[in-house]
Formats: structure tokens, sequence, C-alpha cells
């Protein structure tokens, strides 16, 4: 606000009031009237008394007699409760900003103050009724009880609040000490803060001012079609911020409580993909290494987890955390709702495929019953969308060979399970799929590289030495199921015949001699 030329367009109005009370002084000796003495301009009324703590007009201004009878100059007048400014020329000034030394601030507190005197020369000063702002030259000010324009953050009863760690209780923002102007909308301003007893210093912290003026607080609000959250002191919050509470007083947060608002300089609420590190209330070992993540939110803001959800035509996992998932992951799903994710745990290791194979209970404090086999890629950068038919899934070094359901209401599992197979040749429950193939829990049967052939279950378990052979089938270390064969020799020297299926028929150290394709002999 241009106050400094209001300033002195007054004083170059009163400039010549020195002149115009010379004229309107009386003889010396006679004491009556305007009298001009060593210390200054007294007045004397026409019973010769000396006037002193009141006004007296002289020409179109007001002059302030003192205590002592001295014309006050420059100096701010207190009369009746009311507060008044009169220049060097000892007039009384109206309708514009003065501004004064402070002669004992306080901490933080400016070293100028700033008044405004109205048309009757009274200083605004504040109301009664808390915090009031008056409207000069289309902008809004508030004042102290003693006319200081106020400034900064102030509070609900006309306070400055000028301590370090005051501004947390304000209700309005005034700007810098040689503005005053109550603020609208965003506002940035650097504050110390001690909440934190981990982090403390001075911050830059964004606030938002409502067009009354007060400062939002607690509270989310719409903004220029985008939605902000703002804490208990009025701070813009930004990244996980905590919208709703525990049910119950001590029990753990979930991600179902929070909400993601973009970087401290934005601090718009996300909806759509983001990619962050985890809250440390759900996540905090990727919180405290730092190990970012993608989620996906709702346009309510509401952050995908612990279930399946298609986007934009691709379907999706998010973890108990919010986190999406990748790679190879053994997921129990809801019974009662098939996009709900009861738990989950990535493969990605040789011990991981063996413990799920075994439906461990009590793996890395995981159980793996009731699970089954899903793929999302092997990396974030592969987006993470559900993988469905035929893929190659890369642990440890080494490429598998999985099938996972392309429709239906099992879409992505992994083919070759209770839920998942297939009636074949007078067999109930078979893993085989599309004649040639055998798939368990997704993973494609083969025969161990070097053995040529090996003979398998309907349902995929090897069946060892000893046992019994005819009736199984024998898959090759490609994993094709061998159909139509007559003395097909493993690595150990044994002759297979097979049925139009691929089902063990003859089993020797011998070559057969009177081949039977259809039957055992």
């Amino acid at each position: 606000m241009k106050k400094y030329g209001r300033v002195m367009a007054v004083m170059a109005a009163t400039a010549s009031l020195s002149a115009g009370m010379a004229f309107a002084s009386f003889a010396e000796g006679e004491q009556l009237g305007w009298v001009y003495g060593d210390e200054g301009w007294h007045y004397y009324d026409e019973g010769g008394v000396l006037a002193s703590n009141e006004w007296r007009k002289n020409g179109d201004n007001w002059f302030w007699l003192d205590e002592n009878g001295l014309m006050a100059v420059d100096t701010i007048v207190e009369d009746e409760g009311y507060y008044y400014y009169v220049n060097d020329e000892g007039a009384m000034v109206k309708n514009c900003w003065v501004q004064r030394t402070n002669e004992d601030p306080e901490d933080n507190e400016a070293v100028e103050n700033w008044y405004y005197f109205q048309n009757n020369g009274r200083a605004y000063v504040a109301g009664e009724n808390g915090t009031s702002f008056k409207i000069i030259n289309g902008q809004k000010y508030a004042f102290d009880e003693e006319g200081k324009m106020l400034y900064g953050f102030v509070g609900a009863d006309s306070e400055l609040l000028i301590g370090d760690y005051e501004w947390k209780d304000a209700k309005y923002y005034c700007g810098a000490d040689n503005d005053g102007a109550l603020q609208t909308g965003w506002i940035v301003v650097d504050v110390a803060d001690d909440r934190d007893p981990d982090d403390t210093g001075v911050f830059t912290y964004y606030f938002y001012a409502a067009a009354s003026g007060k400062l939002v607080k607690d509270d989310q609000k719409l903004i220029n079609g985008e939605r902000y959250s703002f804490d208990e002191c009025g701070v813009m919050e930004s990244e996980w911020v905590k919208t709703t509470d525990s049910e119950l007083d001590g029990s753990v947060a979930t991600i179902s409580q929070y909400k993601y608002y973009n970087y401290e300089d934005m601090g718009n609420r996300v909806s759509g993909w983001f990619y962050a590190v985890p809250g440390e209330a759900m996540d905090k070992e990727n919180h405290d290494a730092e190990v970012e993540k993608w989620f996906y939110a709702d346009g309510s803001g509401n952050v995908m987890y612990s279930c399946f959800k298609t986007i934009n035509g691709k379907k999706y996992a998010f973890g108990e955390n919010g986190e999406m998932l990748t790679g190879l992951q053994a997921i129990e799903v809801d019974f009662d709702d098939s996009k709900k994710i009861v738990k989950h745990h990535e493969l990605d290791g040789d011990s991981d495929l063996l413990a799920y194979a075994r439906r461990d209970e009590n793996y890395e404090n995981f159980n793996f019953r009731n699970t089954c086999l899903y793929y999302f890629g092997d990396s974030e950068e592969e987006n993470g969308a559900m993988r469905l038919g035929k893929q190659k899934v890369h642990i440890d070094g080494v490429d598998y060979d999985y099938f996972f359901a392309q429709s239906g209401t099992y879409t992505g599992m992994g083919y070759g399970n209770e839920f998942l197979n297939s009636d074949y040749a007078g067999y109930e429950d078979t893993y085989v799929y599309g004649k040639s193939e055998m798939y368990v829990d997704g993973k494609k049967i083969k025969a161990v590289e070097g053995e040529k052939y090996q003979v398998f279950t309907a349902k995929g378990q090897l069946v060892g030495p000893g046992e019994r052979k005819e009736g199984n089938f024998l898959i090759s270390q490609s994993g094709s199921i061998s159909k139509n064969r007559k003395n097909v020799q493993d690595a150990n020297g044994i002759y297979y015949c097979t049925d139009e299926y691929g089902r063990v028929t003859r089993s020797s150290n011998e070559k057969c001699t009177e081949h039977d394709k259809d039957h055992e002999h």
C-alpha cells in the first residue's frame, strides 16, 4: 500500500500553519490567544488562562495543548480514550496513514508502527467484539487498542502474534509490517515450527485464506478445481495425509485412512497414478529406505488397496499398503468378493517357489495356504499390469514358462489348480492344457534337463522310480506331452510307449515288440 505518499501530502498541506498562527496571535505581554514562547506555542483564553489538555482551533486546523499548555508537535495524542496525531506544525491530521517509530519494540516486533487517522482525526482502533477490519482505499486493515496497524499473523481478538510459535493460533494474515492489508487466497510465509521435536527450525509453509480473510484450518478445501488439505494450524498438508481417524483408540493405522497430496510446493490432492515413498504408518521399512512405489487413487482421492482394479482396460493388483503389485504373486482372493485381496506374497527366489509348492503355512511369517499365482511383470518399468496367457517369468536368473488364464472368473490365475483344470481323456481334474502341455499353478511341467523324458500324474506330480508309470503322462524336457510314441528312451535307458493322449501304455528296460498304441501292453 502507498502509505508514504499520503503522509507527505498531509505535511505539505499544513506547511503554512505557522504563518496563520502568527497572524492570529496577540501582541507580546497581552497573554491572549496564541502566544509563541521559548518552548513553542501556547494558548490563553479570554480570561488569560493558559489552555492545557484540550484542543484549540486555528483556521481549519485543530491543535493540541498538552498538560503544560504547550502545543504538541509530531506526536500521538490520547484524548478521552481516542488517539490522534499532530504533525510537525502541530495540526491534527485527517484521512491519512502515519508511520511512527516504535520506541520500545519487543522481540520480533516492527521498529515502525503505522496508524490511520479518520476524517475526524481519530485513529482506527480495535473493536470490542473480536478482530474487525476497516476498508481503506479498497484494502482491509486491522488495528490494536492503541491504533497500531496489525500485521503478519493476527489472532481472533486483535492480537499481534509475533512470538516464534504464536502463528499457530492465528485467525488472519495481514502481510508484512510495512503492508498490513488483510490477505486472501494463497499465502506463503516462513515460520519457526517446533511441533515435530525431531525436525524443528524455520520452514516455508503455504496457507490459504478464504474471501473473509479467515485462514482455513483443520479442513479440506476445493480451490480452482483442486482439493487441498490444511492442518489444525492452517498449514497446507502434503504427501500422505491422514483424513480419518482409527475406529478404536490405539488401533493400527491403515492406508484407508490416508489420501495423498502432492509435494509441499504444490499440495493438491492426487487422483490417478502417482509414484511416492509409502507412508511411515503403513510401511515403515520402505518409508525409511525411501523406496518409491506406484499407487492409484480414484477421483475422490481414495487410494486403492488390497484389491484388483481394471484401469484403462488393464487389470492391476494393489497390496494392503496400497502399493501396486509386481512380479509373481501368491494371492488369496476373498471367497465372497473376487476383487478383494486377502493376502499376498511375491515369489522372487527359488526358496519362495519351493515354499509355495508345499503350501508352507509359516514362510517368512506368511501362510501360503489358499493362495494362487498371478503375474504382473518383472518390474515396475513394465507397468505392473496383469499378464495373461503364456509368459516367461524370470526368477533368480532362470526363465520359467507359465500360463495364466486369459478370461473368465479366474482371469489372470495360473492354470492348473482346483479352480482351473480340465476333464481330459477319461481323467477328472487334469492339469493338461491344450492337449500338449501340462501346468501346475501356472508353471509348465517339464522333464528335468538331462533326463530327456519323465512321467507325471494328471496333476503334475513326478512319478518316481519304482512307481507304476502306466496311465500317467510322458513329458519331454521341453514340456511337450509325448503322444503316439513307441520305444521312446529316457536318459536311464527306460523305453516308453504312449497313446494318443500321451499316457504311458508301456515302460520297460526292453524295447517293445508287440506295440498297441491304445492299450497297456
